[in-house]
């Protein structure tokens, strides 16, 4: 039970504390509840990490749908950065961590991650709200 609870904070360290839980983190947790096995509760995190790379994509296609020229210039260029900004977080993650190659030190990595990922699709998503603001 300890070593679940850990699981858990750390998935939540990052981003996932600091906003609101939204349908892709109660899916995670209750997958990640529902069992002790560190190999499934990683599979319901990595589901967690293409559920979010699928709203990055999302609104980043709303967002080309709907900028002005200038506004794409930026957005896409903005995308391209951070595309290399996560490969470069993902390596120096792994890296950090090929040390620790017990499950515990892949699942935290499998968390560190998705969070990476979460934070730039939240910020896609505030983007778009942002735009459409009156």
């Amino acid at each position: 039970m300890k070593k679940i609870l850990i699981f858990i904070a750390i998935l939540y360290l990052g981003t996932g504390a600091v906003y609101a839980m939204n349908e892709i983190d109660r899916d995670e947790l209750k997958c990640i509840n529902s069992t002790s096995n560190y190999k499934e509760m990683m599979a319901c995190t990595n589901k967690a990490r293409t559920q979010w790379e699928a709203e990055i994509e999302k609104y980043y296609q709303m967002l080309i749908g709907e900028l002005p020229d200038k506004e794409l210039k930026n957005l896409t260029g903005s995308q391209n950065r951070w595309e290399k900004y996560k490969e470069a977080e993902f390596k120096m993650i792994d890296e950090l961590l090929k040390k620790k190659v017990n499950i515990e030190g892949k699942t935290i990595a499998c968390g560190l991650k998705k969070d990476i990922v979460k934070t730039r699709a939240i910020y896609l998503r505030d983007y778009h709200e942002l735009f459409h603001e009156d």
